[in-house]
């Protein structure tokens, strides 16, 4: 009876939706879901169309067939190996934004207008650096994870080491090297320690924490630029954290240019980030189209407060040594490495470079997120033709580190364009021949073997404890076996049991 009422219950259910007949369902009706009398047959269960509520011509609908991401237009391009080329390129565009920042100058004495190179990479590059670091961290930490999290713990013992090694070569080369310009090596050192705890977090989580950090670390930041507790320090040399350990710690967590209270809101993102699934065709287009909604939110919100809620005058009148030019300066230029004056809570409305706001933090992490949909998107259509950015993106770390040795010649102040266009070509050709005999570059090799070299010890040690436990688990076993004279004599008939050893007396002495 029960194998003749499921054809009927199709038939019928055909015969009174004819007009759904011809389309394909999602899936089969889970066990469970018959109708009353009719009970479940072996075998794969008659398809059916299923209500979802998404029409409201009370009509049920068939759901959507589930897309195949191998389908997606140029899906097999955008990857090299198992590598999301986008990435590589996004980083590669944040590098040249940063040399370009640092090569051409930001102020056109002629046209008394701001270059393109600052009004295209200031503040953007370095943001979509640390929103890729942070990309970086949830691809490592993707893999799978062992019993009690050690995978993860080991996965942050060789974030922490990776750390102190960037922390390192930054203050080596600002120590041996006078670089014209702030190293943010050291900044994004503390920036991973920061990231330690976030590891392990959900998406909404991480969400949550950078909205609320991105809130409240301006208005912590503003009061401690208010107070100025410790003198600023943004040239990190070797000895200065042993002399001035609180000035210093103070620089790199709230009153230098890249303060880390504030950047480690990019690195959130970038770790929630990384936990979608990039070579998707709709998370890509996403990050593109929220990118674009968020920069434009930020840039809006700052100029309403500005000219239409009252800071312009509050900045204005907030000291009397500042004067109108100077407050334009700071408004279209942002702090330009100065500090952005505290008199007034008005100056957090501004979303200029390197301030620090909370509309600047919003705008930049909207552009930051638009240049990496960008980047994954044109991998899809024109990957070889990005193929340069891609070999510079593989090797940020030497390539940057060399490009503030390069500027200790001061040529780009006499010869700004050709710097930048020596520094590049001489890059992308280090960058070729490197990469035919080598698969990571000379700094990002060492970073790699150095912050490796630990955690293999401690999995190893884990493996070593590990397989002592199960010996001793086996002998406590064993020794219960005897004890309770589960065990047999060899060559005894089944079912004869050995007999217990005799105990032996403890002699007392009388």
């Amino acid at each position: 009876m029960s194998e003749q009422s499921t054809p009927q219950t199709s038939v019928a259910l055909e015969s009174t939706t004819p007009q759904y007949a011809e389309l394909v369902p999602y899936a089969a009706v889970p066990e469970g879901d018959s109708a009353p009398g009719i009970h479940p047959t072996p075998g794969p269960r008659p398809q059916r169309l299923h209500w979802t509520g998404r029409r409201l011509d009370g009509e049920p609908v068939l759901l959507d067939e589930t897309p195949d991401v191998k389908e997606e237009a140029g899906y097999e391009r955008q990857f090299k190996g198992r590598r999301l080329i986008g990435l590589d390129v996004a980083r590669g565009l944040a590098l040249i934004g940063m040399v370009a920042v640092h090569t051409i100058p930001a102020w056109n004495p002629i046209t008394e207008t701001r270059s393109i190179a600052w009004i295209a990479a200031a503040g953007n590059a370095s943001a979509l650096f640390a929103l890729l670091a942070g990309v970086g961290m949830a691809l490592m930490t993707r893999g799978p994870r062992h019993e009690h999290g050690s995978s993860l713990r080991s996965q942050r013992f060789k974030i922490a080491i990776r750390a102190l090694l960037l922390y390192g070569i930054g203050i080596l080369v600002t120590t041996f090297f006078v670089t014209p310009v702030y190293n943010i090596l050291p900044y994004y050192a503390v920036m991973f320690l920061l990231l330690l705890p976030f590891l392990g977090m959900r998406k909404r989580q991480l969400a949550v924490w950078a909205l609320g950090l991105a809130i409240t670390m301006p208005f912590v930041i503003h009061l401690f630029r208010y107070f100025q507790p410790f003198d600023v320090h943004n040239e990190f040399l070797l000895g200065d954290f042993f002399l001035a350990p609180m000035a210093i710690a103070t620089s790199l967590f709230f009153t230098g240019t890249y303060p880390a209270a504030t950047w480690i809101v990019y690195l959130l993102v970038g770790l929630m980030i990384g936990r979608l699934a990039l070579d998707r065709l709709a998370i890509q287009v996403s990050l593109l189209g929220y990118g674009a909604l968020l920069g434009i939110m930020g840039h809006s919100m700052s100029y309403l407060s500005i000219w239409f809620f009252g800071g312009w005058e509050r900045m204005l009148y907030s000291a009397p040594e500042v004067t109108v030019r100077e407050v334009l300066w700071m408004i279209r230029r942002g702090a330009d490495y100065q500090e952005l004056p505290a008199t007034s809570l008005a100056w957090l409305t501004v979303a200029s470079p390197h301030t620090n706001t909370f509309f600047a933090l919003v705008q930049t992490t909207g552009n930051a997120m638009m240049a990496l949909g960008a980047c994954l998107l044109l991998c899809r259509i024109i990957p070889k033709y990005l193929g340069v950015l891609a070999f510079l993106g593989s090797m940020t770390l030497t390539l940057y580190t060399a490009h503030l040795i390069f500027l200790t010649s001061y040529l780009q102040e006499e010869m700004p364009y050709l710097s930048l266009t020596l520094q590049l070509i001489v890059g992308t050709a280090f960058v070729y021949l490197w990469s035919r005999f080598f698969r990571q570059g000379p700094l990002e090799w060492v970073v790699a073997k150095v912050s490796g070299f630990p955690p293999q010890l401690l999995q190893a040690r884990q493996r070593i404890d590990t397989s002592a436990s199960r010996r001793r688990r086996a002998r406590t076993r064993t020794s219960r076996k005897h004890h309770t004279g589960l065990y047999t004599t060899p060559g005894a008939p089944a079912g004869a049991v050995e007999p217990a050893a005799p105990t032996k007396r403890r002699r007392t002495r009388k």
